[in-house]
């Protein structure tokens, strides 16, 4: 006959699983609208321009079909051609993610406790658990245990920028290719 596992033991394992889950996809609290592209705004350019291929500064001014950027740590600014930029992003500043880091501790504890519990025999006088099974979900949740602090502080101490997408600023010519019924077509754009 087979025995069922501790209904306490399926609650906490349960509990770490929703909260694993919930704070792992949750999303960040977005700001509504794009943030303007003036001078002292901190961005990410990916261009075509340079082999580096990402450039990170603070807009010194956009004039006409260029953008400025001052990258950190350099004195001089670079001219970024708008036509050439790929992608733009905004700075929405340093932030720390302690309750991604909770879920990443417990989910990477509980993972290496099951495992460690599956690689090494049970106890045979059957004082905790009989089986694999069990020992590899009692080691999975202690080391689960373990890690959510783990990880809530790590999440806490360690930061990072966060980024936003943001259209690049309109030139003043826009010079492009589309298809057309016939082939393909030039297509332009001049704004005042």
């Amino acid at each position: 006959m087979r025995r069922l596992p501790n209904p306490l033991v399926l609650l906490v394992l349960s509990i770490i699983v929703v909260v694993a889950t919930a704070t792992i996809s949750a999303p960040a609290s977005a700001q509504a609208g794009t943030p303007p592209l003036r001078a002292g705004t901190r961005v990410r350019v990916t261009s075509a321009q340079w082999k580096s291929n990402e450039l990170v500064g603070t807009i010194e001014q956009s004039r006409g079909d260029s953008l400025f950027v001052r990258v950190s740590g350099h004195d001089t600014s670079v001219a970024v051609a708008v036509s050439a930029i790929r992608k733009l992003d905004v700075s929405q500043g340093q932030r720390s993610r302690p309750w991604r880091g909770l879920g990443v501790g417990a989910g990477v504890g509980g993972v290496i406790g099951a495992l460690w519990g599956l690689s090494i025999t049970p106890d045979k006088r059957g004082m905790i658990v009989n089986t694999r099974g069990e020992q590899a979900m009692v080691l999975g949740i202690s080391m689960a245990i373990i890690g959510a602090p783990v990880g809530l502080v790590t999440g806490v101490l360690t930061k990072s920028e966060g980024w936003k997408a943001v259209a690049p600023p309109e030139g003043r010519v826009r010079i492009g290719m589309a298809p057309t019924q016939s082939g393909l077509a030039m297509r332009g754009r001049l704004t005042f």
